[in-house]
């Protein structure tokens, strides 16, 4: 399984959100088709709408899809995607400290 974030960086603010993509391949090699079961898994932060886990099926071409919500602390994320088959895969999502930059906006009359 190849597995990937994007983006791999987000802010650990608790709402930002990265989508997370894991490719599922046969024993050859070759992306499976739709409806093989994905179980994603992370150490922090929650996938949306869900906790630490989220289980759903690929579509066309392997492809299994979660969005991961960041953690409230700066931290590197751990990822883990499986299938039934005991493939698995890893990537790592990175939560940093952001810090808000007000730009005055001066408006001069026309």
């Amino acid at each position: 399984i190849s597995v990937w974030p994007y983006p791999a960086t987000i802010c650990a603010d608790g709402r930002s959100r990265t989508q997370i993509t894991a490719q599922v391949f046969d024993y050859y090699d070759n992306p499976v088709g739709a409806g093989v079961t994905v179980t994603f898994v992370t150490d922090f932060g929650h996938f949306l709408g869900m906790g630490n886990t989220y289980v759903t099926t690929t579509q066309e071409g392997g492809y299994a899809f979660a969005t991961l919500v960041s953690d409230t602390q700066p931290r590197t994320v751990t990822v883990l995607a499986n299938t039934e088959n005991l493939r698995q895969g890893y990537c790592y999502a990175f939560c940093i400290e952001c810090r808000q930059i007000y730009i005055p906006l001066i408006l001069r009359g026309r």
